[in-house]
């Protein structure tokens, strides 16, 4: 899942609308202003800052801010239906990842994992990674990933943006690997005698398999984070060599590496807890909404739909460049990706199989 946080707008980005050109200043009659958060900046309609163009054999109408993006639109899906119910961030993100605005609902990645298990017995089945540019975590914080009402083994494992992205990685060098199998076996052993005396803690068992899968991690996880393993001219494609985009280009390239040896389901933020700093251009979309130094640009965006193409041809994708989801999914299946705004108003955003 690329998950613009904030979220873009989407009658400034996929959704044209000639009939807000026509109607650009004037009021919406019936409308009542105090039905938000901001009754004293509300205005009359605006039309968009930004020029539409028709592209593709399907002659889809897609915003100037997606020069690139706009030339891939005949193998996109574009689901012009969903809507929200919270005009509010962290019910509106509990919304987009879980389908209800309350908090305690498995999100989407812990469904896909709960549903069709994971393909690597060495790497997390749902991972997650955060924006790295200083952003913080979305709304919300880690609700957006968990497991709800399912045992918690299925919920998101999450990389952090800074440093090391997974604590406690590497084996203490007083430890070899004979001793460090000793007590994991002893702890498990403890572990499972306590869980056979209280059942009813069913975080315990996931306690106990979050053990065993670090250590397995040992070996797998440094490889698959490893973007340097990578040909060069695959690094260009994503972008690694643009410092505009290259802090998601890296977290592109590595959910794409991650898939291929099996994690199930990858979900990546871009943006946090700053609105204008993230997509939530209240004040200045045009100045929010277009890529910037903090912001991924087209490049990274369409380079990743690319390379995945080319090196999972057998394995059936979604993608999207505001919040959707990209799973690996058995053949059997459609992909499918939905999104919305952080608004109550219908959206428009991609989705590519």
């Amino acid at each position: 899942m690329l998950f613009i946080n904030g979220g873009p707008s989407h009658v400034d980005t996929w959704d044209y609308k000639p009939e807000l050109e026509k109607r650009d200043g004037k009021e919406l009659e019936g409308f009542d202003r105090f039905t938000g958060f901001f009754a004293g900046s509300v205005g009359p309609l605006m039309k968009s800052p930004f020029k539409f163009t028709q592209h593709g054999q399907s002659g889809k109408y897609v915003s100037e801010i997606f020069p690139n993006l706009s030339q891939h639109v005949d193998k996109m899906a574009f689901i012009h239906s969903c809507y929200g119910k919270s005009n509010n961030h962290s019910p509106a993100l509990f919304m987009m990842n879980t389908g209800f605005t309350q908090m305690g609902y498995p999100c989407v990645g812990s469904w896909v994992t709960y549903g069709l298990g994971s393909e690597s017995r060495d790497l997390p089945a749902f991972v997650v990674m955060s924006d790295p540019k200083g952003r913080g975590l979305p709304k919300g914080y880690s609700l957006n990933w968990g497991a709800g009402f399912l045992p918690s083994v299925y919920q998101g494992s999450w990389l952090k943006p800074q440093g090391e992205p997974i604590d406690n990685l590497t084996r203490p060098a007083e430890l070899n690997e004979q001793r460090q199998r000793k007590q994991l076996d002893l702890l498990a052993r403890l572990n499972q005698r306590h869980l056979d005396e209280h059942p009813e803690e069913k975080d315990l068992a996931a306690r106990i398999e979050s053990f065993e899968l670090a250590y397995r991690m040992q070996s797998a996880a440094p490889e698959a984070l490893d973007v340097e393993a990578e040909p060069e001219h695959i690094q260009k494609l994503y972008g690694l060599d643009d410092d505009s985009c290259s802090h998601f280009s890296k977290q592109c390239l590595i959910a794409r590496r991650m898939v291929e040896r099996g994690v199930r389901c990858v979900q990546i933020y871009s943006g946090g807890m700053e609105n204008q700093r993230s997509w939530d251009g209240h004040n200045d979309i045009a100045g929010n909404h277009p890529a910037s130094p903090t912001k991924p640009t087209n490049r990274s965006q369409v380079s990743w739909k690319i390379s995945i193409n080319e090196a999972c041809s057998t394995t059936r994708w979604s993608f999207g460049v505001a919040s959707s989801v990209v799973c690996r999914w058995p053949k059997s299946l459609r992909s499918l990706a939905v999104t919305t705004t952080h608004t109550q108003w219908s959206s428009g955003w991609p989705a590519v199989a």
